[in-house]
């Protein structure tokens, strides 16, 4: 099924892996840059490391701006925790 967006054909989302230090934060983060305090994202960090394959309830989705260049849509807070 195609997809359409104000009448233009859109790609369907992709599922794929990317290197977290490909991902730039955007400033349309509604909690706002720097909201979380260090120790909160630690403790993300922390549940993230304690198995090898994290169980996220929802994966972070990122736009691809460049070839090696990617802009957080959702899940910001996770990719900063990732990037500790």
């Amino acid at each position: 099924a195609e997809l359409v967006l104000e009448g233009l054909p859109v790609a369907p989302p992709t599922r794929k892996i990317v290197p977290v230090a490909s991902i730039r934060h955007t400033q349309r983060n509604p909690r706002g840059v720097g909201a979380d305090d260090a120790e909160d994202l630690e403790g993300l960090a922390a549940s993230l490391e304690s198995t090898p394959e994290p169980d996220l309830v929802q994966t972070p989705s990122v736009q691809q701006v460049g070839p090696d260049d990617y802009v957080v849509i959702v899940g910001d807070r996770r990719v900063r925790a990732a990037k500790l």
